[in-house]
């Protein structure tokens, strides 16, 4: 029964249209969906380092080029809800 719940939860999170991951309370990436891997593939990401295992927060610390930035923002906004300094954190 825990194996069809963990194929129902990755068949619903790969129905979001939206590149979405999950990670736990220390930033590591436990799930993400199939849109978040075709934006790693359409933008040359290497996909196992932005992938199940991987820690978010590292990711979007270590990010170079013109959008870095950008990327710097979403950790520390992630890092603030992670810590309980803010209950949510949303970016466009």
């Amino acid at each position: 029964m825990r194996l069809r719940a963990r194929q129902e939860q990755e068949l619903s999170l790969d129905e979001l249209p939206e590149h979405t991951a999950i990670v736990d309370s220390s930033g590591a990436i436990v799930a993400v969906n199939k849109a978040w891997k075709r934006f790693a593939k359409d933008n040359e990401g290497d996909l196992s380092k932005v992938s199940e295992g991987a820690n978010y927060l590292h990711v979007c610390e270590m990010a170079t080029g013109e959008q870095s930035h950008y990327a710097r923002s979403f950790g520390e906004g992630l890092r603030s809800v992670l810590s309980s300094r803010e209950e949510r954190f949303a970016m466009e």
